[in-house]
Order: C-alpha cells, then sequence, then structure tokens
C-alpha cells in the first residue's frame, strides 16, 4: 500500500488513540474535550493570510492495514457502449478510486474497435460505426502510478437505413448507376447524398447530390467510401462499394495501307471492321510525337503528309466506336529513296576582273525538297569565286582559266560528291559585228551578229521588248522579221563562247519604206546602182564642194562614197537605201536602189 493511502488510514488511527478510544474520530486535530489539557496539544499556528490553516497531523507510519482503501478501477457501466451503423457514437470512459488524479485511457488493441470508431487518452468514445456487430475491446487506464485494465463490450446494431446500389462501370469507358437509401420514416422527404471522403472514389468519377454516379472511370478496381445520407433533419454514414472492371477488347479488325517515302507525299489508311452498325468509327493518335515527321492521321484514319526522315515508327491509335474504344499500335515504315541528281551551271560568265554571277541547279530531286551544295575544296575554285549553299555562284575572278572545283551535293540526309566545270575568260574585249544587214518599215530584214575572230558565240537578247517591233534575233546572232517602226532602238544582249559570258549593249536603226525600185532624184541627179559588178559613179558636182556621208551605215552594203562624190565598190545585197549627205550647207536625201539590172550612168557635170 502507498504512503498515500497509509497516511490517511493512520491519521484516523492516531485520533482514536489520542483521544482515549472516545468516539472523537471526527472532530479536527486541534479540538479539545474535557478531559483532556490544552497542553496536550500544540498550539495553532498564526493565521495564515494566503488561506484556511490545517493542523499538521502525526506522521504516517507503514503499519496501515492493506486493503483499507478503493483500488482504482472502471465503472461498469462505462464499459457497455451501444451504437447503430451511420449514427455519430459520443460516450465516455469513467473509473473509481482515482482521488482526483489524471486518468488517461489507452486502447491496448486498435484492431478491436468498431469500423468508425476511436477512444481518445481522454476517454471519449466518438465515431460513426459503419459495421454492425458486438466488438470487445481491451482498455487501460492509468492515473499517478496506478492502472487498472478491463474490456469495452461495443455493441453496434445495423441502421435502420440501408442503400441500394446499382453501377456498371468500365474502365475507360462512360459509367452510370445509382444510389438509393431504404427505410426512410420521414414520408414524402428527398434524401440527399454526399460523399464525406470523395479521395476514395474511383478515379473519373462523382455522386451527385440525388445519389446519380456518373463519369468514366479511367483505372479498375475496387473503391469502397462513405456516404452521408440526410432525410428530413436526420443523417447518417453508410458505406458504398464500387467496382470497375478491365476494359475488354472489342471484336474489330484493324487494317493499315501505307506507301510512304522520303520527301514524297504518302497516302495511307487505317481502317476499321466489326463496328456496330452506323457508328462512325474516329481515330486519334495519342502521342502525335511518335509519329513520322512530317506525317499526321486524321479522325478518319487517313494519313497524310510529306516524311522527312525515313525509318519505322510505331505509336499508339485510339479508335473508339459510338461508346466503346480501343487502343491498338499501328507500325509504319518511311522509305528512303535513291535519287539521281543532274547538276547544271547556269548563266556562269567568268571574265578576270568583272563580277561574275552563276547558279547551280539540281534535276530529278523530288517536289517540295531542298537541295544543298558544299564546296569540299574551295582551293579549286576560280580565285575571288564563291559558291553558296544554295548553289549561287558569285564574285569578281582574278585569273582566267578552266577549274574543276569538287563539290558535296545533298539532298535530306543523302549526300553525293561530284564536281562542276568553271570557265574563267581573261578580260580581252571582242568586236561584235553585224554583217548584210538591211532593214526598212514594211521589208524583210537581213543582217547577222558575229563576234570577231570568235566563230560559234551565241547571242542572248535579255530584253526583247526593246528590240524594233517585229525583230527577232536568233542564238546564232540571225535578224528575222519585218519592221514595223522605223527609228533606232537599243538593247541589251549577253554573247556567250562557251561558258564564258559578257553583256553589252546594240543599237539598230530602221529606215522608213523605201520608194519603188527605179531612179533616186536628188536635186540634180537620177542615180541607179546594180550589184551585178562593181560601181564607179559620180554624184552631180560643183567646183570646190565637197561631199559628206552623214553616216554611213546606211549606205548600200559594199558601197563608199568619197569627198568628192565618187560612188566605188560592188553592191552586195540588192534592196533600196536611204542616205543622208552633206553637200556644202545643204543636206540631201538621198536614196540608193540596188537591182540587178545594168547600171545607168549619171550625167557628169563638167
Amino acid at each position: 500500500m502507498s504512503n498515500r493511502r497509509s497516511g490517511r488510514f493512520l491519521l484516523g488511527a492516531a485520533l482514536v488513540a489520542t483521544l482515549g478510544g472516545a468516539a472523537f474520530g471526527a472532530l479536527p486535530v486541534y479540538a479539545s474535550a474535557s478531559s483532556h489539557q490544552a497542553a496536550d496539544y500544540p498550539p495553532p499556528p498564526p493565521p495564515d493570510p494566503y488561506g484556511p490553516y490545517t493542523p499538521p497531523g502525526p506522521e504516517p507510519t507503514d503499519d496501515a492495514t492493506p486493503g483499507s482503501e478503493d483500488p482504482l478501477a472502471f465503472d461498469p457501466s462505462s464499459l457497455q457502449v451501444t451504437g447503430t451503423v451511420g449514427t455519430r457514437v459520443t460516450a465516455s470512459l469513467t473509473v473509481t478510486g482515482s482521488y482526483g488524479l489524471t486518468v488517461t485511457y489507452t486502447v491496448l488493441d486498435r484492431s478491436k474497435l468498431p469500423p468508425g470508431v476511436t477512444i481518445g487518452a481522454d476517454g471519449r468514445i466518438t465515431g460513426t460505426p459503419t459495421a454492425p456487430g458486438t466488438f470487445t475491446v481491451p482498455v487501460k487506464a492509468c492515473a499517478g502510478t496506478e492502472c487498472a485494465q478491463g474490456s469495452i463490450i461495443f455493441t453496434v446494431k445495423p441502421s435502420p437505413w440501408t442503400l441500394t446500389v446499382t453501377f456498371t462501370g468500365v474502365a475507360g469507358q462512360p459509367s452510370s448507376g445509382t444510389i438509393r437509401v431504404n427505410g426512410l420514416s420521414t414520408y414524402g422527404s428527398r434524401p440527399t447524398y454526399t460523399v464525406t471522403e470523395p479521395g476514395k472514389l474511383p478515379p473519373g468519377i462523382t455522386v451527385t447530390a440525388d445519389g446519380r454516379i456518373v463519369g468514366t472511370p479511367t483505372k479498375p478496381g475496387t473503391y469502397t467510401f462513405p456516404v452521408k445520407v440526410c432525410s428530413g433533419g436526420t443523417c447518417t454514414t453508410l458505406s458504398v462499394t464500387l467496382t470497375v472492371g478491365q476494359p475488354v477488347a472489342p471484336d474489330w479488325t484493324v487494317n493499315i495501307t501505307f506507301d510512304g517515302a522520303l520527301g514524297r507525299p504518302v497516302k495511307g489508311q487505317i481502317t476499321v471492321t466489326g463496328t456496330p452498325y452506323g457508328a462512325r468509327p474516329t481515330f486519334t493518335v495519342t502521342d502525335p510525337g511518335k509519329l513520322p515527321p512530317g506525317i499526321t492521321v486524321g479522325p478518319d484514319g487517313r494519313i497524310t503528309g510529306t516524311p522527312v526522315k525515313a525509318g519505322t515508327y510505331t505509336f499508339t491509335v485510339r479508335i473508339c466506336s459510338g461508346t466503346t474504344c480501343m487502343e491498338t499500335e499501328v507500325t509504319i515504315t518511311v522509305a528512303g529513296q535513291s535519287t539521281t541528281l543532274s547538276l547544271v551551271v547556269d548563266g556562269f560568265n567568268g571574265t578576270v576582273d568583272k563580277p561574275a554571277t552563276g547558279q547551280i541547279t539540281a534535276t530529278g530531286a523530288p517536289y517540295g525538297t531542298t537541295v544543298t551544295y558544299t564546296v569540299t575544296d574551295p582551293g579549286k575554285l576560280p580565285p575571288g569565286i564563291t559558291i553558296s549553299t544554295d548553289g549561287r555562284i558569285t564574285g569578281t575572278p582574278t585569273k582566267a582559266g578552266t577549274y574543276v572545283v569538287p563539290v558535296k551535293v545533298c539532298l535530306g540526309s543523302g549526300c553525293a560528291a561530284t564536281t562542276i566545270t568553271l570557265t574563267v575568260g581573261s578580260s580581252t574585249q571582242m568586236l561584235i559585228v553585224l554583217t548584210g544587214f538591211s532593214g526598212y518599215v514594211g521589208q524583210q530584214v537581213t543582217g547577222r551578229y558575229i563576234l570577231e575572230t570568235a566563230p560559234g558565240a551565241t547571242f542572248t537578247v535579255l530584253d526583247a521588248t526593246k528590240l524594233p517591233p517585229g525583230i527577232t534575233i536568233g542564238a546564232d546572232g540571225r535578224l528575222s522579221g519585218v519592221p514595223k517602226v522605223k527609228g533606232s532602238f537599243t538593247f541589251p544582249v549577253r554573247v556567250c563562247l562557251g561558258t564564258a559570258c559578257g553583256d553589252t549593249t546594240l543599237t539598230i536603226t530602221i529606215l522608213a519604206s523605201a520608194p519603188t525600185y527605179g531612179t533616186v532624184t536628188t536635186t540634180e541627179v537620177t542615180v541607179t546602182i546594180c550589184s551585178c559588178g562593181d560601181t564607179n559613179l559620180a554624184l552631180p558636182t560643183q567646183f570646190g564642194t565637197g561631199f559628206t556621208v552623214v553616216d554611213p551605215s546606211n549606205l548600200p552594203p559594199g558601197i563608199s562614197v568619197s569627198s568628192g562624190g565618187l560612188i566605188t565598190g560592188h553592191a552586195t545585197v540588192p534592196g533600196t537605201y536611204m542616205v543622208l549627205i552633206k553637200v556644202g550647207n545643204e543636206t540631201w536625201k538621198t536614196t540608193f536602189v540596188v537591182g540587178a539590172g545594168e547600171p545607168e550612168p549619171a550625167p557628169y557635170v563638167y
């Protein structure tokens, strides 16, 4: 027995012994009796300003009788607890023999508690039972160093309300169901349903306030969660269990057609058979990043685009028909391609110390693809010339010669090595000569441009709109057509000798229509010229008068006029030619007619 309790019992015994067995045990220790003197008791202490004075008793001893005080024990009534499923429980454990000390309570085996119920260290029993039955729960109570054990008999009655749950759920498919409460005592009341722990619902599923179960579950499994049902001010919490099944793959057949090659538009189609009649299937690629670059799959299953990288690609397609869906893996292969390219160097006009341009062009590349060019040995280029990756040739060459340049040509990831040849000509200028020219309005033009001392040159008119209307110039320099307008016309032309080219301008003068073949009358004389032989004629002259042809190029080819008025030479091209000749202060309009007959002597002026 502890000193605390022994002291209390010894105090009573000391009172009896001190008073000689008289029945004064209930008196305070400082009370007096007629048979005793005041000196037998210690004097009372002075008043305590902080409270009433309690005189000390005799010193406790350890010779008290064991068992003379009630031990710490559970109140039996607190060990009997009843509850109802779905209804909150509020109760408390109590003990006797604690004598004012703080009591703490411990559940020795929490697995024995009714589901939904807890017991705190202060002995309070709280919670909402979720399952009926009788539960025996071992507990321990401690006050100071004294402890006692007991068992709670917890009886949970079934709820007067029950739930009827209907639900059909398959992962990945829209699902539905209802929760309905039975046993309502309030007629006409409309119950409400609240999931108190939404995190326990199947992912993707919700329960509405009227008990409808809606959504598309995303994960198969069995899920149990609490639902609080209220009707007419009365509420209870019941458990609901839903099972989400694994999706069953429909009995569909998927077919794929695909023909794809690098850099070319593809044709392909994903189809499915066995779907419900009238339900058009849809196709969705779940991870578009796994498609071949440049390729897409439409909702109708069509595969379109132009692949930019060869290889084999596997991706997942989700196929849905109505509310039924399935996923399948699709594998397609984009073939590489063997492409033959032909390189052409277009328009390179390399001449020393003159800006040069040109372009490398590849023929045979698939539509929409890009060809790149890389000079693998820049030292082989003509000095001063560069070639960009798009094939442009630019620069000002500084040294004549023929240069074989190694070039790497790439189409996508495929590359091939080849060479191109560039020729840089010297800066020596060559004369362009127009031979046999005759140009009059309304008459067939004649003549040909040639490059002096360099036969085989080609001519390209760079702006045909600047030619005399009705006239064309062929690549060999020949003029053709019938002029429509008189005048002088200057036009740009490119002249090429091999790969060396140069640009310049040329001028043609078209004269007005010639008069009818016969004699031409000047103010003084009529002259005819024959192409049948040499001409030796004289214009009418006066003593000391000189003749100057304003534009000798307008004379008939092969004919010349001296300052003394002599017409000499051998006319080579029949036709009519108008020539302006200055005679002193006058300008004569003279027309030469070259015919095939005998020349008529001109009058000679003495």
